[in-house]
């Protein structure tokens, strides 16, 4: 899990690792 276990404590980092992920699903669902 990309996801720090804190809301409050989330960093850029997290959310760039989040979208990338996102988007590696979505091009394998595209498949």
């Amino acid at each position: 899990c990309w996801w720090t276990h804190k809301i409050r404590n989330l960093h850029r980092n997290d959310f760039i690792m989040a979208a990338k992920t996102d988007a590696l699903y979505a091009s394998l669902q595209n498949i």
